[in-house]
């Protein structure tokens, strides 16, 4: 019984960490035609994903053209998510809730243009003990 748990915390913990992944890369192309044309960032939109998606910060990062500017080469916009939980800030203390940084790059007709960095916590824990209970 215990190696079936253990085997279930180990794959929903990889599949948790791959969707984030798939989430950030979705959230990156739903912005890069703002990043590229510089219009304002949707930040409803941004504010919306870091609370959904469990994110602590999003950055984006803007890396303007050369022809732009030659003194400043990059922009950065951080958009905060929301609080943890109090009983996720212990599970963080205790290392039971990991936080990982995650990161892909903006694009835009073949050439990079930025990058969109998030830091999430994988709030995995819950489910396991759910299931282990």
């Amino acid at each position: 019984m215990c190696a079936r748990i253990l085997f279930f915390v180990v794959v929903y913990h990889r599949y948790a960490v791959s969707t984030a992944q798939q989430q950030l890369v979705a959230d990156a192309r739903a912005i890069e035609p703002d990043v590229w044309s510089y219009a304002p960032l949707n930040l409803a939109y941004l504010t919306l994903a870091a609370q959904t998606h469990h994110y602590d910060a999003m950055v984006v990062t803007y890396l303007a053209p050369e022809w732009l500017s030659q003194t400043q080469t990059q922009q950065e916009i951080r958009i905060p998510g929301p609080p943890p939980l109090r009983l996720t800030r212990w599970l963080m203390a205790v290392n039971l809730v990991p936080v990982y940084l995650l990161q892909t790059e903006l694009a835009y007709g073949g050439k990079t243009i930025g990058a969109l960095a998030v830091t999430w916590y994988c709030t995995t824990i819950y489910t396991d003990i759910y299931v282990a209970v």
